[in-house]
């Protein structure tokens, strides 16, 4: 676990908030949503629920449906995938219901049951009772997502980008240029952000072995 990138629930769990009075009564709904459901629920209200066909197709679903209260047909599985600083492989998350697996690959799986554990501290992956839900959960996870492909063209373009930028001298991570004022006044001085949580990691991991030394 490093910052922010993790799939634990204080970090992937941000507000789903709509406010429309003319169409939809207060309500809190519990059923799992995705920021991917935004575009097709934009679409079906501005519509008036006579939604065109998409050309391509959809990875989220409208919920107007929930808004309205209506329950039915909803999935209630979210997917949530990560594969940037802080990880050394790449990452997928899948929650239905309460239960919440978590896949990082070539590391042993995560399974927690929100309900009885909030704080996800007791992992269920591979005890007999959640067997069944934890293949179908990584199923989900890897229906159509290949990890070894993924982490391929992830090494692949970072070793373009560093060649880039050892071949240009380029001594900053940032691709514009930028006069930064105050520098006294800063926490972060000369170096980003992602830099500065990278000496701050604990315990510390050493650099991907594809970072040129």
């Amino acid at each position: 676990m490093w910052y922010k990138q993790s799939f634990f629930e204080n970090s992937v769990r941000v507000p789903f908030i709509v406010c429309y009075p003319e169409g939809y009564e207060a309500a809190r709904i519990k059923e799992n949503v995705s920021l991917v459901d935004l575009l097709p629920t934009l679409v079906d209200i501005a519509t008036d629920g006579d939604m065109p066909e998409f050309a391509s197709p959809m990875d989220g679903n409208s919920l107007t449906g929930l808004l309205t209260g209506d329950r039915s047909g909803w999935s209630d599985v979210v997917i949530s995938e990560y594969t940037g600083e802080g990880v050394v492989e790449p990452c997928r998350m899948v929650k239905k219901g309460s239960l919440k697996f978590m896949y990082t690959h070539n590391y042993p799986d995560q399974l927690f049951d929100l309900e009885s554990d909030p704080l996800e501290l007791n992992n269920l992956a591979d005890t007999p009772d959640y067997a069944a839900i934890q293949a179908e959960l990584k199923a989900i996870c890897l229906d159509g997502w290949d990890p070894e492909d993924i982490k391929r063209r992830a090494i692949a373009t970072q070793k373009e980008r560093w060649l880039i930028k050892n071949t240009t001298n380029e001594q900053d991570d940032s691709w514009a240029y930028e006069v930064k004022h105050s520098k006294d006044a800063r926490y972060v001085r000369h170096i980003g952000a992602v830099q500065t949580k990278a000496k701050a990691r604990y315990p510390y991991v050493e650099p991907t072995p594809f970072k040129p030394e």
